[in-house]
C-alpha cells in the first residue's frame, strides 16, 4: 500500500482500466466472443505498458547520467590536484637532493644529475 500512496496516479489508472474491462465484459446479453476486439484490447494494453516503461526508463537514465557527469568532473579535478602535488613534491625532493650532494661532495656529477631531474 505504501507504493500506491506514492504513486496515486498509477492506482487511478488501474481502477479505470479494471472498470473499463468490467463494463465491456460484464453484460446482461448473452456472451459472444469477438476475437478481433480481444486482440485489439490486448495489443492496446501491451502498448500502454511499453510506452509507460519507456518514459520511466528515460527519466531514470537522465538523472543517472547527470550524477555520472558530476562525479567525472569531481574525479578529474582530484586527479589534476594530485598530479600537481606529485610534480611539486618531486621538484622539491630533487632540488634538495641536488643541494645535499653539492654540499657533501662538491662533486659535479651527482649535483648535475639531480639538478637535471629538478628541471625536468
Amino acid at each position: 500500500m505504501k507504493f500506491f500512496k506514492k504513486n496515486w496516479s498509477g492506482l487511478v489508472a488501474i481502477v479505470i482500466s479494471v472498470g473499463t474491462w468490467l463494463s465491456f465484459w460484464v453484460r446482461l446479453s448473452p456472451f459472444t466472443w469477438d476475437s478481433f476486439g480481444a486482440m485489439a484490447t490486448t495489443m492496446g494494453v501491451i502498448v500502454t505498458f511499453l510506452v509507460g516503461f519507456q518514459i520511466w526508463a528515460i527519466i531514470g537514465v537522465r538523472s543517472f547520467e547527470k550524477k555520472i557527469e558530476e562525479e567525472q568532473k569531481e574525479i578529474k579535478n582530484t586527479i589534476q590536484t594530485i598530479d600537481f602535488l606529485r610534480t611539486h613534491s618531486l621538484f622539491i625532493i630533487n632540488h634538495e637532493l641536488s643541494m645535499v650532494y653539492y654540499e657533501m661532495n662538491k662533486n659535479a656529477f651527482p649535483y648535475v644529475k639531480f639538478a637535471l631531474q629538478t628541471l625536468e
